[in-house]
């Protein structure tokens, strides 16, 4: 079974690289920016994450998007808690 790896960029700690083990960083970024998070087997990669490593190599996304980021939000920053 095919394991895949979760990177973290250090500078911008919300954003994730995800790899398929031993497969190249994509042109463009440097593995030096990043650190290995862990490492998931193959049913445990969500599968909008599988579509896109399927279709492109690699899988990005940013975690933890406050509310005020997202375009169109109508929840109060003081609404939260």
């Amino acid at each position: 079974m095919s394991t895949y790896s979760y990177f973290l960029h250090l500078r911008r700690p919300s954003f994730r690289l995800v790899l398929k083990s031993g497969s190249s960083f994509p042109s463009g970024l440097d593995p030096i920016d990043w650190k290995c998070k862990e490492e998931r087997p193959y049913d445990k990669v969500h599968a909008e994450v599988m579509k896109d490593i399927e279709r492109q190599g690699f899988g990005a996304y940013q975690q933890d998007i406050r509310s005020e980021d997202i375009p169109g939000a109508r929840i109060a920053a003081s609404s939260r808690r």
